[in-house]
């Protein structure tokens, strides 16, 4: 035996730690999440995060032409299209970051064989769930979404932009919806559940989870633009904590579940 072994560790055969190494390794692997997965679940989540929050509404506002970079050198009647290039441009770099982010965490060394980033990860979820749930419970019935808007007004009325900037070849009002969006984005909800889904997905999801994040805040920011007053006088904040709080419960759960099927 003591031959056997020799002979196979001389041609490379995986001795027992090694072997436990890989089999560990492999189980990481099988728990990542498929790019398939990866953009639905990226979509999902942002599009709840995003429908109805102060991003949400800064762009409906600027949109409006009540910002105040809009109605400048004839820029009124472009005003739509010129909130949604500065906010999805902000929108664009804001995933950018968050994936880089999940990708720089994805990195963390296992502690035993357990991947840390992606426990980590749907322990964020379970939190955003419950939190959400929490707070839809404690809601009035009738509750609006009022509040957002107030904050996304206060928010522009800080806003004025330095006479450098304005005098730049790109539109004011381009610059300001960058600058607003991106300030109300990093590290919000949808900003962590970006990275968090990076980390678990791993390089083989980093992209899918950009497309499925940037695909959701484009659709959310474009219906802001074209339809935002109508949507907050239908759809409740409290109808809104709901159903996000039971999709990130959902994803935590079937998250969990893999993983520890796969390191049991």
């Amino acid at each position: 035996p003591s031959l056997a072994l020799l002979l196979g560790a001389a041609a490379g055969a995986p001795g027992p730690a090694h072997a436990a190494g890989t089999v560990a390794a492999a189980a990481v692997d099988a728990a990542a999440i498929a790019p398939a997965d990866a953009i639905v679940q990226a979509f999902l989540l942002t599009f709840v995060s995003e429908i109805g929050d102060k991003t949400f509404f800064i762009a409906a506002i600027l949109a409006a032409g009540n910002g105040g970079g809009s109605g400048q050198d004839g820029q009124q009647s472009n005003t739509k299209v010129l909130t949604f290039v500065g906010a999805i441009l902000a929108l664009a770099v804001m995933t950018g970051l968050a994936v880089g982010l999940g990708q720089i965490f994805h990195a963390v060394p296992d502690a035993g064989g357990i991947p840390v980033d992606d426990v980590v990860s749907i322990l964020a979820f379970g939190f955003f769930g419950v939190k959400l749930l929490t707070d839809a419970w404690k809601m009035e019935d009738d509750g609006s979404l009022l509040d957002e808007r107030e904050e996304a007004e206060e928010e522009i009325k800080k806003s004025l932009l330095p006479d450098w900037l304005k005098s730049l070849a790109v539109p004011p009002l381009v610059i300001q919806a960058f600058l607003l969006v991106f300030a109300a984005e990093i590290g919000d909800r949808s900003f962590i559940s970006a990275a968090a889904l990076s980390a678990q997905g791993g390089p083989a999801g980093a992209l899918a989870v950009f497309i499925g994040g940037i695909s959701a805040h484009g659709i959310a920011t474009l219906l802001a633009v074209l339809l935002g007053e109508v949507i907050s006088k239908y759809v409740s904040e409290k109808q809104l904590a709901y159903i996000g709080g039971v999709l990130f419960l959902i994803f935590a759960a079937s998250s969990g579940a893999k993983l520890a099927g796969e390191l049991l």
